[in-house]
């Protein structure tokens, strides 16, 4: 019994966050075919972002993964959600990163007109949008041989933060730590992420932080 009034209880608490951040525009950027799929996954597993399905269709089908079949073929997800490569993005540059957030950004109202970057083996990386200079990590800090991966990220999500605050938004990049030097940055603004954090059904370790230069 007790188990049963607890999985009451936890349905009932994420069927409430969900509709809370629905009304605070969370799946406004969701295709609007996949939102009920979305809302399913997170009542089930209480899985916010179904942004990246862990397998393809032919592996879902095969090992039998009924959830994601939810959404055919797989759940297109929030549009919220991306992965970080920190590796990845301090040897290619913020460019890519960028370059692969743009849609979103867009159609919040960042545009990115110019862009362009130094590459880390020579100042250092750094990169300057719309005439806008911002510095992601220094020669001095490479020569010194700090800790790169986490540092790099988050300067580059409070670079994109800066930009969504030019433009008098009030989305903001937020960080969620996978493993090692893999991540995620996750767009909320700070009305979604306190009823995250508030809600009491999705474990901490998977509510993304508040991102801040460091």
């Amino acid at each position: 019994m007790w188990k049963v009034t607890t999985n009451l209880q936890r349905n009932k608490g994420r069927r409430a966050l969900i509709e809370t951040l629905e009304a605070l525009g969370f799946y406004q950027y969701a295709s609007p075919d996949h939102v009920p799929g979305i809302k399913q996954i997170t009542l089930e597993t209480g899985d916010l972002f179904p942004d990246f399905p862990p397998m393809s269709l032919s592996q879902i089908v095969t090992r039998k993964k009924g959830l994601y079949k939810i959404i055919n073929p797989e759940p297109d997800g929030t549009k919220r959600a991306y992965f970080v490569d920190s590796e990845i993005l301090f040897e290619q540059g913020m460019k890519v990163f960028l370059e692969e957030i743009s849609p979103l950004l867009l159609s919040i109202g960042v545009r990115m007109d110019s862009l362009s970057e130094e590459a880390p083996d020579q100042k250092g990386l750094s990169v300057t949008i719309n005439g806008m200079f911002f510095q992601i990590d220094s020669k001095q800090e490479l020569d010194a041989d700090k800790p790169i991966w986490t540092r790099v990220t988050i300067r580059a999500f409070a670079t994109v933060n800066a930009l969504l605050a030019f433009a008098g938004s009030k989305e903001r990049l937020y960080y969620c730590m996978n493993s090692g030097n893999d991540s995620q940055g996750i767009f909320l603004t700070e009305q979604m992420y306190r009823a995250i954090q508030e809600s009491g059904v999705i474990p901490e370790a998977d509510i993304p932080a508040p991102t801040s230069d460091s």
